[in-house]
């Protein structure tokens, strides 16, 4: 009978109602009729007990939360930090916040539904740099600058002849040396460097 388990090898039915988050389809098996119990779809999630049918049984995950495979409450994966999930999110790491942003929120304090779209991801700000998928900034190293929204690291080196000592600095102009000092007599500076090194 449709909507309940009716396994192979049955000689009469279960009678057990089809769980949600799953359908039980009446199917036929060399003319014998059995129901087959079969998961919601990853990115869907079970409306309701003695589903028959995908159409009857499973809806489209709802925005801010991800649905694996046999989801029976959406509200059990709320979308992580450093990812969004528009509906229809099938895993929790599918779509990330894109480089140069970042989301965080007190998942503990905030259970509720996650980021969304890209455009609830923050942008990074001066002196920080955030790499896809993130939830923090990270302060920008010594030898480099980073303006807002960098995406990595190694993005805006400071330039050769000059160096920056600490981490933080968030425009060329931070790099000791810029506007006209470059490094000390006797010493050289390569790209990105972090502090100047005397001529051998």
């Amino acid at each position: 009978m449709a909507g309940y388990l009716c396994p192979a090898g049955a000689d009469k039915p279960d009678y057990t109602i089809c769980p949600q988050g799953y359908y039980c389809e009446l199917t036929t098996d060399y003319t014998v009729e059995r129901t087959v119990q079969k998961p919601c779809p990853a990115g869907t999630v079970g409306l309701m007990t003695g589903a028959a049918s995908e159409h009857q049984g499973c809806g489209q995950c709802e925005a801010g939360y991800y649905c694996p495979e046999g989801s029976d409450d959406h509200t059990d994966f709320p979308c992580p930090n450093g990812y969004y999930c528009p509906s229809g999110t099938e895993y929790e790491f599918q779509y990330p916040c894109p480089a140069g942003t970042f989301f965080y929120r007190d998942i503990v304090a905030s259970p509720e539904a996650g980021a969304i779209s890209a455009a609830d991801c923050d942008p990074c700000t001066l002196g920080n740099y955030c790499v896809a998928g993130t939830s923090v900034e990270t302060p920008c190293p010594a030898g480099y600058y980073c303006p807002a929204m960098t995406e990595r690291a190694d993005q805006f080196p400071c330039p050769p002849g000059t160096y920056r000592s600490t981490t933080g600095a968030n425009a060329l102009s931070q790099c000791n040396g810029s506007g006209g000092a470059p490094c000390p007599a006797g010493a050289y500076c390569p790209e990105g460097s972090s502090n100047y090194s005397l001529c051998p």
